[in-house]
């Protein structure tokens, strides 16, 4: 539970400064690959730092 509200927070924070979250097609798991990555980066420094 805490990691699906810490989840939306840190949408509603990018969503806030206009960056549009990425959400993939199911069964599509790389075709963004380097945003994912991005942000997995930024939600471990906003919420873990």
């Amino acid at each position: 539970m805490i990691a699906l509200y810490s989840a939306y927070a840190c949408r509603e924070r990018f969503i806030a400064r206009g960056i549009a979250p990425s959400v993939s097609a199911k069964g599509n798991v790389y075709d963004n690959a380097v945003a994912e990555d991005l942000i997995g980066s930024l939600k471990n420094e906003l919420v873990h730092h």
